[in-house]
């Protein structure tokens, strides 16, 4: 994206990607920018309609040509209500903003641990994957 106006002296209105089902293909920019917010900018109504959204956000990739639609690109769309990071994420989420925040070499140990109960309160965690037996057990089959 920035890097292609410096490699070819425009900013293309094509991204080429790979579709969910394996086909390349490509996005429009102007589609995928705004996570297909009809405005197509981000004024103060972009992030509530963003939460609105569904987790994953489904965009047609088209063929060299724009006129067949191959497949579609999918992304996860984190700010939707509906996203839930798994505990995987989370885990890999938090140790890189304690890294981060340890790197930075201006923040207090207080700070950090501050920052890092935030990132815990605040973060929308799916629950752990259960076992046979637990679904069993819980759902009393």
């Amino acid at each position: 994206m920035p890097t292609s106006v410096w490699r070819i002296g425009y900013d293309p209105d094509l991204i080429g990607v790979v579709a969910s089902n394996g086909m390349s293909g490509y996005l429009l920019k102007n589609d995928f920018r705004y996570n297909g917010y009809p405005a197509g900018t981000t004024d103060e109504g972009y992030m509530p309609w963003l939460a609105a959204q569904p987790k994953v956000l489904k965009f047609p990739v088209y063929d060299v040509d724009r006129d067949n639609i191959v497949g579609y690109f999918e992304t996860t769309n984190t700010v939707s209500s509906q996203y839930r990071m798994t505990q995987e994420e989370f885990k890999w989420q938090l140790e890189v903003l304690e890294q981060g925040l340890r790197s930075s070499g201006w923040r207090t140990e207080e700070e950090i641990a501050q920052e890092l109960e935030n990132f815990r309160a605040n973060t929308k965690i799916a629950p752990p994957e259960m076992t046979l037996d637990e679904l069993r057990e819980a759902y009393g089959w």
